[in-house]
């Protein structure tokens, strides 16, 4: 590059081309250009005829926006990272692939109101839901019982959380029994590991943007269910 004050103008020309003004927004860049065109006329006076300081005021400028747009752009294009429904949740983890499947299949009517674990808004929810094992290990309860009961059972691993604020894990833990969206009181010792020494340990939940999951280890007993009569 060419040396003294010749090239440093080129290069401010051919910066105040090159950088695109359109980065910063509208509101910002409106009253930046006022106060630097305020800053212009009373440096320059009334003979705008001068080359060179026209020349340098521009690359100071093309500099100071340059600047501005640097520090600027993370806080304009930072967003807090969304996250997944409760449903996602259950989607994406292998171990969830049954309950999430038969919760598929219930479909939308029925006796009970199946609640829809993709909704975002206005309610949250507090889902238990089993793992693979616990339904192979419930297989004859499950097929002992009719399709109304069977609905009813599934719909029952679901809390509705109409508190305000809603229910916080560690709220959960303080708590004997939670009334599920069927009104069956969910007993949490579900969500306790117990081991032989008799030390138990807490499961804890994850958060989704609409509630919280529970992965547990066995199908909520639902001792109000009665078992078909055979014929």
């Amino acid at each position: 590059p060419e040396k003294g004050p010749e090239g440093l103008l080129k290069l401010l020309v051919e910066l105040d081309d090159k950088i695109p003004k359109s980065w910063l927004p509208p509101q910002l860049l409106g009253p930046v250009n006022d106060k630097f065109g305020d800053v212009c006329k009373e440096w320059l006076g009334q003979k705008a005829d001068c080359a060179l300081p026209l020349l340098f005021a521009a690359g100071f400028f093309t500099l100071f926006t340059l600047l501005l747009t640097l520090c600027l752009l993370p806080r304009l294009f930072k967003r807090e990272k969304k996250l997944p429904t409760v449903h996602e949740l259950c989607e994406k983890d292998p171990d969830l692939k049954t309950f999430i499947n038969y919760w598929e299949d219930l479909g939308p009517g029925g006796m009970w109101d199946r609640p829809d674990l993709r909704r975002e808004e206005h309610d949250r929810f507090i889902v238990f839901a089993p793992d693979n094992n616990a339904f192979v290990r419930q297989t004859a309860l499950i097929f002992s019982i009719s399709k109304e009961e069977w609905r009813r059972m599934l719909i029952s691993h679901v809390v509705v959380d109409s508190a305000d604020p809603p229910l916080a894990p560690a709220q959960i833990t303080h708590l004997s029994s939670i009334k599920s969206h069927t009104n069956y009181e969910i007993p949490l010792r579900v969500i306790r590991d117990k081991f032989t020494d008799g030390s138990t340990m807490q499961l804890e939940p994850v958060t989704a943007c609409n509630g919280l999951l529970y992965k547990i280890k066995s199908i909520l007993p639902v001792t109000t269910i009665a078992k078909k009569t055979p014929t």
